[in-house]
This record gives C-alpha cells, sequence and structure tokens, in this order.
C-alpha cells in the first residue's frame, strides 16, 4: 500500500466530526436570517464548506469491500515476513500456508487501535493478530505477529516450530476465560468506559469465545483469540468471521495425518 492507501485505511475507522454539522446549522441560519446580505453570504459559505468537507471526507473513505482488499495487501505480505523471519525459503515448504486472523484488544505494541462495524455487519479491527504456518518436510513453522493496518508493521513478532510427530491436538474451539481489565490498551478502555463497572474484581468473563489452538505433548503450545463477545458488543456489535480459522484447522490436521501416517512402519500380513 502506498500512503494514500493508508490514509484511506485510517479514515475507515473515522467518523465524520460534529463541526461541518455544527457549521451547516449556523450558515443555514445566517443565510435564512442573517443581518444584511454579508451575514446571508456568510451563511450561505458555511453551508458550502460543510458540505464540501462532508462529501470529500465521504468519498474518501473506502467501503467495506476495499477495505477488505486492503487489508489482503497487507496479509500477504505477512505471509512474505514469515518465511523471512522464520528463515525458510519458498522452496523448503511443501504446501500452501494457512492464515488465521483475529482482533488484538491486548498489548497493542503502540499501534492505534480502530474498531468498525460494516454496513454488511461484520466487525472489522486494527491491530490484527495474524498467525501464518507454513509445512515443511518435517515440521509446522508458525510466524505470529500483531499486524498494524494503519502503518503497515508487523509488531510483537514470534515464530516456533512443532515436529508434525509431537502434535497431539488442534482445535477451534468455544472457550471461556477472564482477563485483566488493567490488560487491556488504555486506548481501548477510552473508548468502552463503562467495561469496567462490568468486571468483578477488576476481572472480564468472557463466556463463547473461539478460540485456534495448537499444542505438543511437551505441553508447548500456540493459541488465537478469534473474538471477545463481550469487548465486540460494547465497541458496537458486529459478525467475526471464523470459517479461515476453521479452514486452518482442516488444513492442519490433514497435514499431520499425512505425516504421522507415513511416519508409522507398514503392518506385516498376519501369518
Amino acid at each position: 500500500m502506498d500512503s494514500r492507501d493508508r490514509e484511506r485505511v485510517l479514515r475507515y475507522f473515522q467518523r465524520l466530526p460534529e463541526w461541518p454539522f455544527v457549521l451547516a446549522a449556523v450558515g443555514l441560519l445566517l443565510a435564512a436570517a442573517g443581518p444584511g446580505w454579508e451575514g446571508r453570504a456568510l451563511g450561505a459559505a458555511g453551508l458550502v464548506a460543510a458540505a464540501c468537507y462532508s462529501l470529500r471526507f465521504l468519498h474518501t473513505s473506502p467501503s467495506d469491500a476495499d477495505f477488505d482488499a486492503l487489508t489482503g495487501e497487507d496479509i500477504a505480505k505477512v505471509k512474505d515476513w514469515a518465511l523471512e523471519r522464520t528463515d525458510l525459503a519458498p522452496g523448503e515448504t511443501i504446501r500452501d500456508p494457512v492464515v488465521i486472523v483475529g482482533p488484538r484488544f491486548r498489548h497493542l505494541g503502540g499501534a492505534q487501535f480502530g474498531f468498525r462495524r460494516g454496513t454488511d455487519g461484520q466487525a472489522r479491527f486494527t491491530p490484527l493478530n495474524v498467525t501464518i504456518i507454513n509445512f515443511t518436510e518435517h515440521q509446522l513453522v508458525t510466524y505470529q505477529c500483531a499486524l498494524d493496518l494503519i502503518t503497515g508493521k508487523p509488531l510483537n513478532e514470534r515464530s516456533e516450530e512443532f515436529f508434525y510427530t509431537d502434535v497431539v491436538s488442534v482445535a477451534l474451539r468455544s472457550d471461556a476465560f477472564t482477563y485483566e481489565v488493567a490488560d487491556l490498551d488504555p486506548k481501548i478502555l477510552a473508548r468502552v468506559p463503562k467495561l469496567a463497572d462490568s468486571a468483578v474484581n477488576g476481572r472480564i468473563q468472557v463466556a463463547g469465545a473461539e478460540v485456534f489452538s495448537m499444542s505438543t505433548a511437551g505441553g508447548t503450545s500456540i493459541e488465537v483469540v478469534l473474538n471477545d463477545p463481550v469487548l465486540i458488543e460494547q465497541l458496537g456489535g458486529g459478525r467475526v468471521e471464523s470459517v479461515p480459522a476453521g479452514d486452518a484447522v482442516q488444513a492442519v490436521r490433514r497435514m499431520l495425518r499425512d505425516k504421522k501416517a507415513g511416519a508409522l512402519p507398514l503392518r506385516r500380513p498376519a501369518t
């Protein structure tokens, strides 16, 4: 994305400010009943200025589809970063990577937070939790980051490797968990001041959150929270798509079955 596209992403999360409406109201009063022609001319100029700004704001704000396309460009770049950060050459992977995306509410790494419920009812965010899983001959190689859509920068990067034979669980589950209100970024708390009122002893109880998880026999694991119904509802509500995460689970399971089946010795026929 170029700088203009970055501005469009930022504009997607911004609301039309109140001052054009105030200016239009004052301009309308002056134009209708202003003192002399100077007052009426000033009122007309105010109406024109408010209308021009509002039209320009709406014209430069991307649609839901435009925003999704711009987000897709950034996620495609994350796939390349994942290879670079984990020292993988494209030829070392044996199938296309899977991508898991979820909202990021905690530890934003300095990123500006944005939320909007689109006209299609889908909730959209920045930054995003992005997990890329690459498949090599013997391992799953994961890369995770907080993708700041406004700057295009990956933050809080992390990578891990999992041998196929060590993985014991891959799941997409509905889960309940709690977290400290203090863990939320102050930028988010400023938008949902009532959230703290619903906390019990400083902790928020979340029920029905979807979580992608993968764990090994040794106890290592990765988890990606795909939604937070409590916080999303207070931000304005909206649907969070989990279909790609479900596809990722199936893709990882198929690869694990293939790899583990290939690792098993051939059975001798019964005598």
